[in-house]
Formats: C-alpha cells, sequence, structure tokens
C-alpha cells in the first residue's frame, strides 16, 4: 500500500526590513541547524521560489537525506489584515540571518512599507 501524505502548514510572522524596486526582503524568526540558518518545516528547511499564481516555481524542501519537492498546495500572504498581491515569495539558507523576498508582480510596484508586519500562510502537500 502507498504511503498517505497529508497536508502540512506554516505560519510565518514576518517584518519588512528593506525594500527596493525588485523585492521586499522579510525578517523572521529562524531556526539553526549547524552553521545554516533558514525557515523550518517538515523536517527541513525551505528553499526555492513559491509562485504565487498558476506559474510554477523551483521550491522544495533541504532535508538530511536529501532535496524533496512538495506541491504547494497555498500561499497567503496578508499585511494589516489585507491580502498582498504579487507574483510570490523566495526562501534561502543563510549563514547569518535568512530572508524572505516578496516579490512584486511588475518591477516597481510597492506593496509594502519597512516595518509593516507581515504573515506568511504556506500549505505543502
Amino acid at each position: 500500500m502507498g504511503q498517505a501524505f497529508f497536508a502540512k502548514k506554516i505560519d510565518l510572522e514576518c517584518s519588512v526590513a528593506d525594500l527596493n524596486k525588485r523585492y521586499a526582503l522579510l525578517s523572521a524568526p529562524c531556526d539553526t541547524c549547524g552553521d545554516i540558518r533558514g525557515f523550518a518545516m517538515d523536517g527541513g528547511f525551505l528553499d526555492g521560489y513559491v509562485a504565487s499564481g498558476a506559474e510554477s516555481g523551483f521550491f522544495g524542501i533541504v532535508m538530511p537525506q536529501g532535496y524533496i519537492h512538495p506541491e504547494v498546495r497555498a500561499l497567503e500572504i496578508t499585511a494589516g489584515g489585507r491580502k498582498v498581491d504579487c507574483a510570490g515569495i523566495a526562501f534561502c539558507l543563510f549563514f547569518y540571518e535568512p530572508r524572505i523576498k516578496v516579490l512584486p508582480k511588475k518591477y516597481g510596484d510597492e506593496l509594502l512599507s519597512v516595518g509593516d508586519r507581515i504573515r506568511i500562510r504556506l500549505e505543502i502537500q
């Protein structure tokens, strides 16, 4: 019999640390594994681009046993109770403080302001 996969969710409370015309950088509490820091989920670290629309991104979870590519079931980004309409978000691992990028749908769109409180809800299967 095949293994059943259940949806897993993560909620990240972030703040906007920096902005430019290409993206907003979010700061959030992170986890550490050895010298590497990132955002933990399902026994590994989130890594890659999650698209908010129908297009696919390149997203996965770096695990001790390798890299997995779960299906993204839902991505919701909100600021002050309103939905943030963006192209997607990008996670990366880092030796210092990792950041999350929020990418606008169009170059130069200002979706957020420095200091804004952001909530990211990600559901995978």
